[in-house]
């Protein structure tokens, strides 16, 4: 069983990021002001790693967001097979069709929170770090 994606989880994350992300802009842009002359290794490592970290959070958002939606394209693959297959003879009812909206429904909505948070997490990650790291002196 994967686990439960909820909105509020994710909008926990996604309110992380809002925080983080402009603090990190603000001490960067500060310190890249402050630089009058030639810049110093420190200061140069980090406009690398400032680099380096956006191309890597950004690949690993989007593979994650492919991967989360590759497992809804197979569940929901399987949901609608078994819901008019079930062993060597198709499944009838009238609740067939209805019994299928609602599962595919759940899949989707369990995407998007899947996607969602795919997508932010590496970003988060990658923020909340920059900010502990960069608050040092």
């Amino acid at each position: 069983m994967t686990r439960k994606r909820t909105a509020a989880s994710t909008g926990r994350q996604l309110t992380d990021l809002m925080i983080a992300a402009p603090e990190v802009v603000a001490i960067r842009t500060s310190r890249m002001a402050a630089m009058s002359g030639p810049t110093c290794r420190r200061d140069q490592r980090e406009m690398a790693r400032m680099v380096m970290e956006k191309g890597a959070a950004a690949q690993e958002s989007w593979l994650g967001v492919a991967a989360e939606i590759a497992l809804a394209n197979q569940k929901m693959f399987a949901a609608t097979v078994g819901a008019f297959w079930v062993g060597p003879f198709p499944a009838t009812g009238a609740g067939a069709p209805a019994a299928l909206a609602l599962r595919l429904g759940e899949i989707s909505q369990d995407a998007f929170y899947g996607a969602m948070a795919a997508a932010i997490s590496p970003l988060r990650k990658r923020a909340m770090a920059n900010v502990r790291r960069l608050r040092k002196p």
